[in-house]
């Protein structure tokens, strides 16, 4: 087998999460709007991102913008000789961002709806002085570490 290597741009710029200042209806309208593309292009190849928050999206010197950190990336769909392991239970991503179904560490549910939710609470906390706060889910006590597992 041949060996493997992966190949990446060199990025520069500041996420949205290094920007001070709440984004402008119009400005947040147009990031939104390439990240929806970027997203659909994952989602099309069957890959869930499930770290979608302001840290992970970047304003390049060029004015694009990237969805960055595929670290805990999934993909949806069965695909030979690739296994993907998630222990139902656990949660991984970053609290505030992850959609009620990850939160809760129920795997089998977290999909492109997943992604499409934590976009919603970035562009939400892009647009506001504070960030957005989903409800808690009931099985996760306040403060709970993000790898916390509700059985044990």
């Amino acid at each position: 087998m041949a060996p493997r290597s992966l190949v990446m741009d060199l990025l520069e710029g500041a996420s949205l999460g290094d920007i001070d200042d709440t984004l402008p209806p119009h400005v947040a309208i147009r990031y939104l709007d390439y990240c929806l593309d970027a997203l659909g292009a994952a989602h099309d190849a069957g890959i869930v991102h499930r770290d979608i928050k302001p840290d992970n999206i970047l304003l390049t010197l060029q004015g694009n913008i990237k969805l960055l950190d595929v670290g805990i990336a999934t993909l949806r769909e069965h695909i030979a000789g690739i296994t993907v392991v998630t222990k139902e239970g656990y949660v991984m991503g970053t609290p505030g961002y992850m959609a009620p179904e990850q939160a809760r560490g129920h795997w089998d549910q977290v999909d492109r709806q997943s992604d499409i939710w934590a976009l919603g609470a970035t562009f939400s906390s892009c647009c506001r002085e504070r960030q957005f706060t989903p409800p808690r889910p009931p099985t996760r006590p306040s403060g709970s570490p993000w790898w916390w597992r509700p059985d044990r």
